[in-house]
């Protein structure tokens, strides 16, 4: 029986993506411009300075990658419906969040989405703040011990191959990988799928 589920945030319960998207309409008109960045941009997973570098290039304001995080968490649109579900499974299984980011803009994406009021502080765990960034086999470790767990009693679901599938099923958890961002019908019924009732 699973005693914590644990949730990714960038695009799993956030679009981080359709933020980005938004980010760059608003800064670009040509849709071929747009395509390059949002390829450089991968998903959030590509590199930073050659993505600003680009962006500056074709005509784009001068940010730095945390001026860019704080313009794409601008843009989070808030989803009510997931956060009552959330809050929903909050009073039957421990819940935690796990992301990798800076601390100020993952934060600020969390308050966007109005998921900081759903995950308690001491369940949220980013990666500039415990020193560990996921797939590190120590994050997943240090995560069980704050819950009071093993690793084979917490579900992880993520969109991410390795930081998200990979890495925690190393680590001894059970993972499940989101096929897209996450709403309130899908959470409940991946839980269901996976045991949590």
């Amino acid at each position: 029986m699973f005693k914590a589920v644990l949730f990714d945030l960038d695009n799993t319960l956030i679009d981080r993506n359709q933020a980005f998207d938004r980010c760059l309409h608003d800064e670009f008109c040509d849709p071929a411009t747009r395509a390059a960045l949002r390829a450089l941009d991968a998903g959030g997973h590509g590199e930073r300075l050659p993505l600003l570098e680009a962006w500056r290039r074709c005509g784009g304001r001068d940010l730095t990658v945390a001026q860019l995080g704080l313009e794409i968490a601008l843009k989070i649109q808030p989803v009510p419906e997931l956060a009552a579900t959330l809050q929903n499974v909050a009073q039957r299984f421990a819940i935690g969040l796990v992301s990798n980011g800076g601390s100020r803009t993952q934060r600020a994406k969390l308050q966007r989405a109005g998921l900081d009021l759903v995950f308690s502080p001491d369940r949220i765990w980013i990666s500039e703040e415990v020193g560990f960034s996921k797939p590190d086999a120590r994050l997943y470790a240090l995560i069980c011990h704050r819950l009071g767990t093993s690793a084979g009693d917490c579900l992880f679901v993520g969109d991410h191959e390795l930081h998200d599938f990979a890495g925690p099923r190393l680590a001894g958890m059970r993972a499940r990988q989101a096929e897209s961002v996450l709403d309130s019908e899908s959470v409940t019924r991946i839980l269901r799928e996976e045991g949590f009732g």
